[in-house]
């Protein structure tokens, strides 16, 4: 019954489709990413898709302090573009939404533990 809101990605929610499904969100997505669109590429919703996954998966699943021993230490055009997304456009309706689905599993949670414990308790062993 213990819901963390960390936990909550892709990997278990709807969150991707939530977030492509705004107007806002998904057009920022679009003016954003054509920028960093390999070459001789069409953008489209898939490729959307893992740019988010990629955002959420760098931005939001936890911090890594991890530095580059070795080659640059410059951040690619990609990921600063990726990293401007999440602060500007992703960061607060991935939030919302979090939260959200956080609220909704603790209250159906709780419904299901009050109706249980109405429930009339039966006992074991001898049958009468």
């Amino acid at each position: 019954n213990d819901v963390c809101p960390a936990g909550i990605d892709f990997h278990c929610s709807q969150v991707i489709e939530h977030l492509l499904s705004r107007p806002y969100v998904y057009s920022c997505l679009c003016e954003r990413l054509k920028h960093v669109l390999p070459p001789n590429s069409e953008i489209n919703r898939d490729w959307i898709a893992s740019k988010v996954k990629q955002c959420m998966w760098d931005y939001s699943s936890g911090v890594n302090r991890r530095r580059t021993l070795m080659g640059s230490t410059k951040q690619s055009d990609c990921a600063s573009v990726l990293k401007g997304l999440w602060d500007d456009v992703l960061s607060s309706p991935f939030d919302d939404y979090v939260n959200k689905f956080v609220k909704d599993r603790l209250h159906v949670g709780a419904s299901q533990a009050r109706t249980k414990s109405h429930e009339p308790q039966r006992s074991r062993g001898v049958e009468e």
